[in-house]
């Protein structure tokens, strides 16, 4: 039996995303979401970090739709969101010392 490879990478976060569709339920959209964010904080490019927090954002709305702002998962959502903050803080700090 052929095994296939599971890893999730840049080159195929969109097709990954395109799975969501009208009949998807909310936890599974979240579920993709923070999947694909957590793939794009991990590469750690300026655009990638960029990406990340708009699919965490996305992902941290429909939990405090569906379970309220202060839920544990709404607020780890949130905690991820400002560690990829952090990163891009840091990235344009160290453009801005380079062009120094």
């Amino acid at each position: 039996m052929a095994t296939y490879n599971k890893q999730l990478k840049l080159s195929n976060i969109d097709n990954y995303l395109n799975q969501i569709d009208k009949s998807t339920g909310p936890y599974t959209i979240v579920k993709f979401k923070c999947r694909a964010a957590n793939c794009y904080m991990k590469n750690g490019s300026k655009k990638n970090l960029i990406k990340a927090i708009e699919l965490y954002n996305d992902a941290q709305n429909i939990l405090s739709k569906y379970r309220g702002a202060q839920d544990p998962r709404t607020l780890n959502v949130v905690l991820f969101i400002i560690k990829c903050e952090k990163k891009l803080e840091e990235i344009k700090k160290e453009r801005k010392s380079d062009d120094s």
